[in-house]
């Protein structure tokens, strides 16, 4: 009798501590899985994703391209075409960058993969040209917007963090049809490549010649006072990029990037070593140390041979893409928008010949000009400014 009762009694405790003792075990397991173990695992990057960025970034990439080689006669944009079956949630959601994989719904970041997944490849140029006479402006206003693009022509990816952040100077006078295509094309090219960038337009007001050297200039020290950056893109805007595979990314430090060396006009030809015009890209150590492009140079000509002395000078090496690899001959070309020929500089050769003896006091420590004014427009950042030719020639022709 006695052992039965006591059975009873010892089964009743069991029962009665039986659902508290489960709780704690419970609240105990969580404590310790989100406070300690999830820090521990994310610090030290385990993850049954693979820890290779590069290689699901490149496989992303070849179903993108599969999937935009359409036929050029239909109606959407190449850009439409891929965004309207494959959106930033959907992509990034599949990633692990850096140390934290990303997750669009509780919009943890980690760094952009080295090779976008959004890349579609070669560019069909007639059917963007032709788009973008059709889209009106605040309809591709509307459009970009939508995408992040920010007033002043400002852009980060919203679901990871650049690996670059870039300032786009492109010199300009008269030419709107120019500027109409260039940002059509652009802005979509720069975000699919997941770059931080700012898009500077850096207007001469009527009156003298043009001097593209001084107007990239003033776009990087303007751009300086708007914000930071790792590096600078030096952009004619009459150059559009066939291949969004070209990359627009920060060089290093002490090897500055020649860009524009294969073009349509040229018939695809390689551009001679010396040669550093069209497109370029320094980062602002190195543009600091060479003390920016020359201010004497009006008219067309010549401001670019200058600066590739420049860059010599300073012990800078000059890059291409194709350095290492030629297999990349294809993606890093360039087509011309036509316009009318500019007027080239009469002086040009004899000043070339005087780099040396204006290096020093010719650049950016002497450049003055007049701020008109900065806007802020929904697609870049305007800077118009004026400059004048009389005082620059005469300071700059001590060395004859």
């Amino acid at each position: 009798m006695t052992t039965r009762w006591t059975s009873k009694i010892v089964r009743g405790i069991h029962v009665r501590l039986l659902v508290p003792a489960m709780f704690c075990i419970s609240f105990f397991s969580f404590i310790v899985t989100h406070f300690f173990g999830l820090p521990y695992l994310s610090k030290h990057r385990i993850s049954t994703k693979s820890e290779n960025i590069v290689l699901p970034a490149i496989q992303q990439y070849n179903h993108l391209y599969l999937r935009s080689r359409v036929s050029s006669d239909e109606q959407k944009p190449l850009t439409h075409r891929i965004t309207d079956n494959i959106t930033n949630e959907n992509i990034y959601s599949e990633f692990t960058v850096g140390a934290t994989t990303v997750d669009s719904k509780n919009k943890i970041k980690g760094l952009c993969p080295f090779v976008s997944p959004l890349l579609v490849g070669l560019t069909d140029m007639s059917v963007i040209a032709s788009n973008s006479r059709k889209e009106n402006k605040y309809a591709f206003t509307s459009r970009m917007s939508i995408m992040g693009l920010k007033t002043g022509g400002k852009y980060k990816p919203d679901n990871c963090i650049s690996r670059n952040n870039v300032a786009l100077i492109i010199p300009y006078r008269q030419r709107k049809f120019h500027l109409k295509i260039f940002l059509r094309y652009m802005h979509p090219f720069l975000q699919r490549q997941q770059l931080q960038y700012v898009v500077f337009i850096v207007e001469q007001s009527n009156g003298s010649e043009f001097n593209r050297g001084m107007l990239m200039n003033i776009g990087y020290q303007e751009a300086l006072k708007q914000g930071s950056f790792q590096c600078f893109i030096f952009h004619d805007i009459d150059l559009l990029p066939e291949d969004d595979r070209n990359p627009y990314t920060c060089p290093e430090n002490g090897r500055p990037r020649q860009m524009a060396y294969s073009i349509d006009i040229y018939d695809y030809r390689p551009t001679p070593k010396q040669h550093l015009g069209g497109v370029s890209a320094f980062t602002v150590t190195d543009f600091q140390l060479i003390n920016g492009f020359s201010n004497v140079f009006w008219g067309w000509g010549s401001e670019d041979d200058d600066l590739y002395r420049r860059v010599v000078h300073h012990n800078l090496t000059v890059t291409r893409i194709t350095d290492n690899e030629s297999a990349f001959a294809n993606i890093v070309r360039y087509r011309m928008i036509d316009h009318r020929k500019e007027k080239s500089n009469p002086d040009r050769n004899w000043l070339l010949e005087g780099w040396k003896h204006r290096l020093i006091n010719d650049g950016l420590n002497n450049l003055s000009y007049k701020t008109l004014h900065v806007l802020l427009t929904p697609l870049f950042t305007h800077i118009t400014v004026d400059i004048q030719q009389t005082s620059q020639t005469s300071a700059n022709k001590r060395w004859t």
